[in-house]
């Protein structure tokens, strides 16, 4: 950076006490040089779908990022950020197998039918049948890509615009796009 070094400030501001949190800051001859912004925009980001097996959840799991958001909001000026219903998961956790499910992103749940047939693809055809079976919630469905995938599936299609629905990975991008439909419409 020429003449400048980088260094950093750090602040954040929770409970009402400081905390560390990286600000950048640019050290010239002349001392520090804080940048001047027109606006600062903070986001809160945050993800509460589960990271460990869905046995343990009931069917509907509250989106715990969106009561975040609106507690915090109160009283800070901040928007919404969330990782698209997509849990962070540990490397090389899912290889002790795993149960089929299929799931519907509601406006502030998830809707998960989970078949208990250990390693079935054919698990999946059965959660996307019971999961449009329940009529309210599947016609309250947000209009996607994902929800097509869905119904594809409960017809006995395993394959759907080239993809392969027969193991979890694939189903991540299924409740990725119903999220980000439905987050795009709020």
């Amino acid at each position: 950076m020429g003449a400048h070094t980088r260094s950093h400030r750090y602040l954040r501001r929770i409970h009402g006490h400081d905390d560390c949190r990286r600000v950048p800051t640019v050290q010239g001859q002349s001392g520090d040089f804080q940048p001047t912004f027109d606006e600062i925009t903070i986001v809160l980001i945050s993800n509460s779908f589960p990271k460990d097996s869905l046995k343990d959840y009931p069917e509907i799991v509250t989106m715990g990022e969106v009561a975040l958001h609106r507690s915090v909001s109160k009283d800070w000026k901040v928007g919404y950020g969330d990782y698209m219903s997509v849990a962070k998961r540990p490397k090389g956790s899912g290889s002790n197998g795993w149960y089929p499910h299929v799931d519907l992103v509601e406006l502030e749940s998830w809707r998960i039918k989970l078949d208990l047939t250990k390693d079935d693809p054919q698990g999946f055809v059965r959660s996307a049948t019971a999961l449009m079976a329940e009529t309210g919630p599947w016609e309250g469905r947000a209009h996607c890509w994902g929800t097509q995938v869905i119904e594809a599936v409960r017809g006995g299609s395993l394959k759907f615009d080239g993809t392969t629905f027969t193991v979890p990975g694939p189903w991540l991008s299924v409740r990725a796009n119903q999220h980000l439909a439905r987050m795009a419409r709020r």
